[in-house]
């Protein structure tokens, strides 16, 4: 069997009310991830805008 290799992985979070402090489904994500040896790439909280979403 293989050794799993390791990912870069970006958390988006879509909201109009979480802030980097009350996003906890995104610090769990990224607790996660990185617990299972995988790199944060990217995080970041966007409203949930069809334009603004895009942009990302």
């Amino acid at each position: 069997m293989d050794a799993m290799e390791a990912l870069n992985i970006a958390v988006l979070t879509v909201s109009d009310t979480r802030t980097e402090e009350t996003d906890r489904s995104g610090q769990s994500l990224v607790q996660r991830l990185t617990e299972a040896g995988h790199r944060l790439a990217d995080k970041r909280i966007v409203p949930d805008d069809v334009y603004q979403i895009r942009a990302v």
